[in-house]
């Protein structure tokens, strides 16, 4: 039902486009009334075509970068006819990536060096606020389907039929997960306010927060994230600096009882070293004792 509510909207010339659908929406890593646009936001696209080897891709058919704008719909600039006819491919895409086009664009350039490539995001704990290097938008990804089942992501894009287009579709999903914590002053203690020099600087070392082990890189396919074939250590980690920023919300003048911290991690595996590897979020929030 959706695939043809959407299909009769579409402009698009008769003339062997290839058109990829987004308007089946973002899917958030966690769905919360307090996401923001910045989390879903998708400003540019890397559309990446494979050749098929016995259903696994191969070597690196088409390649380009679009800017979308968060557009949701993406026109291919390779027509059909590119492709061999009712022949199946493998179309992958990524959101927002911050790696240069130079790198996808070897003249050898194969999945194996798809799937190894990586993003680093030192700030990524930092992500949407306007702090300088943090990231403005997030990395996400999909493989293109042809709208009859999400499972099957190998697509014809050419069925020998000069005057038909060919949709498909993909469901982009965020590489960071988004963590929120939330934190609540018991009965007998309530959150204190700390001292502020006249231009804001904070006088104590109160009311602030760190990230320890925060995963920051991350490869750039979901399947590389989740192949257990594929050794997670890999990814870098950090301990972030000290500090008070927008993600961390907590106003003692307002309400004394209450504070919240939101932040963005990659993933990692915890599990060859998990004390001394295991992410976690260090918060100092001074307390007062009320009996």
């Amino acid at each position: 039902l959706f695939s043809c509510s959407v299909k009769e909207a579409y402009d698009v010339p008769m003339n062997e486009t290839i058109v990829i659908d987004l308007s089946s929406g973002v899917t958030k890593a966690v769905v919360d009334k307090d996401d923001t646009q910045a989390e879903s936001y998708v400003n540019h696209i890397d559309v990446l075509v494979f050749r098929d080897n016995a259903g696994y891709p191969s070597d690196l058919m088409h390649y380009g970068r679009y800017v979308v704008n968060d557009a949701r719909q993406l026109t291919v600039n390779a027509q059909r006819s590119m492709f061999a006819a009712n022949m199946p491919y493998h179309v992958y895409l990524v959101a927002n990536s911050n790696l240069p086009e130079s790198d996808f664009l070897a003249a050898d350039f194969s999945y194996s060096d798809f799937v190894s490539k990586k993003q680093t995001d030192e700030l990524l704990h930092l992500s949407g606020l306007t702090v300088e290097g943090a990231p403005k938008y997030f990395l996400m990804d999909a493989k293109a389907t042809d709208g009859q089942s999400s499972l099957n992501t190998l697509v014809v894009l050419n069925n020998g039929n000069p005057a038909d287009n060919t949709i498909l579709f993909a469901r982009l999903r965020r590489a960071a997960a988004k963590v929120v914590i939330k934190m609540t002053a018991g009965p007998d203690v309530q959150f204190a306010t700390f001292g502020q020099s006249s231009d804001g600087t904070i006088q104590s070392d109160g009311g602030l927060y760190y990230i320890q082990n925060l995963p920051y890189q991350a490869f750039l396919l979901a399947e590389a994230r989740a192949d257990d074939t594929i050794d997670a250590d890999v990814v870098a980690v950090r301990n972030t600096a000290r500090g008070y920023d927008g993600h961390f919300v907590w106003n003692p003048e307002k309400d004394n009882k209450t504070a919240s911290l939101v932040t963005y991690v990659y993933p990692n595996s915890w599990s060859s070293d998990i004390i001394n590897r295991e992410t976690c979020a260090v918060v100092n929030l001074p307390l007062i004792y009320t009996p």
